[in-house]
């Protein structure tokens, strides 16, 4: 079971207890299932609106339990201002409801838990395209204030930079990665369907 808040300890949350919970999943030598408890599953449930198992199986090549995440990457948003190729038709896409999306309270508390319950320290802030997101400052500002954040970073397409790196340094961003697909105009202009 999960509780309170989990301190590493032979690299691996205290507290989490492996037991094999559902035995027709043993197929796969190593694998452990989790027992998820109820106040956990209460939380996910609550901020994700995802329906959520009592129980679950790690996928074989990822992370064996939240102890393995290093890094934590939170989707703010689902909205772009490019129509890349290898993302969405050329039309677009139907956007996720403003009420679809977490607030920015919320999503400080998915870091505080992540934080609090498995010692994840790094914050990666992605989308869609996260300077889209109206608020992306204030947001920054939030989770740099709360002391959860060893290294805070964002993954961004750049365009939006000019106007908003200052802004998002002062901050308390640490760090940005910018995807860039080609450095040939006319190669990105056809990749992103809008960029220049």
């Amino acid at each position: 079971m999960l509780s309170g808040a989990c301190r590493r300890e032979n690299n691996r949350p205290h507290g989490l207890e492996y037991q094999t919970v559902a035995p027709g999943l043993d197929h796969y030598p190593g694998t452990r299932h989790y027992r998820v408890n109820q106040a956990d599953k209460a939380a996910i449930l609550g901020l994700m609106r995802l329906p959520i198992a009592d129980t679950f199986t790690p996928a074989v090549a990822g992370p064996q339990s939240m102890a393995a995440v290093r890094v934590l990457r939170i989707s703010v948003t689902d909205r772009c201002n490019y129509r890349c190729v290898y993302c969405m038709p050329a039309e677009g896409v139907p956007w996720l409801p403003k009420e679809g999306v977490l607030t920015f309270e919320q999503i400080v508390h998915v870091a505080r838990v992540a934080a609090e319950r498995w010692g994840v320290r790094r914050f990666k802030l992605t989308g869609g395209e996260p300077t889209v997101r109206r608020g992306i400052v204030d947001l920054v500002a939030m989770l740099s204030r709360s002391g959860l954040a060893d290294d805070l970073s964002l993954t961004t397409n750049g365009q939006l930079l000019e106007t908003l790196a200052r802004p998002l340094r002062e901050a308390g961003l640490h760090r940005v990665t910018i995807s860039l697909d080609s450095l040939r105009p006319d190669r990105f202009a056809r990749v992103t369907r809008t960029g220049d």
